[in-house]
């Protein structure tokens, strides 16, 4: 099961992970809370799949209120000020007392999915890999009646450029 937690909102209300069983999840963490503008459109496709993007970031509440206000950011964003909650996702380095950008999708009965640890991803990208994830661990078949695994995240982090592919080394990916 995933780790629960208990953080306050951009809207100043504590928000625990367990309010969104029966939801698909995804947490996207972020030291600073201008990361998260990126994922405006993201947010959109996201939610037409059935995802809900939760922005955590290193900042005040009144701060991630400021950034939805200013950039019309409409997914919901959770202030972790002392880094606990990204540190139990694996999304903390200690060395640097920061946050490591980090994606941890989250089923529908509180089971972790997909964890993407250490490396900002581009908004379609995300997007795309969240597609993949969902694909792989809901059992939906191919063309030829295969079952798609998690084999079609790797072919996807492998047919980016060879920049990119090298920039995406670093993540631990898992599909679980």
């Amino acid at each position: 099961a995933a780790p629960g937690f208990d953080l306050t909102s951009a809207d100043e209300k504590r928000v625990k992970l367990s309010s969104f069983i029966g939801e698909r999840v995804l947490l996207c963490f972020a030291d600073r809370r201008d990361a998260l503008s990126q994922y405006r459109e993201a947010a959109d496709s996201l939610r037409a799949m059935g995802v809900r993007l939760i922005g955590i970031a290193r900042a005040s509440p009144r701060s991630l209120r400021s950034l939805a206000d200013r950039d019309s950011l409409s997914f919901m964003m959770l202030s972790d000020p002392t880094g606990e909650i990204s540190a139990i996702y694996g999304s903390y380095d200690f060395a640097t007392s920061s946050i490591r950008p980090g994606y941890v999708l989250v089923g529908r009965t509180n089971l972790v999915r997909m964890a993407l640890l250490g490396q900002w991803l581009p908004p379609g990208d995300l997007v795309q890999i969240t597609r993949y994830a969902l694909i792989a661990t809901t059992g939906i078949k191919d063309a030829m009646g295969r079952p798609v695994r998690g084999s079609a995240l790797v072919r996807f982090l492998r047919s980016r450029s060879s920049a990119r592919a090298a920039n995406l080394e670093g993540y631990r990916a898992q599909l679980l």
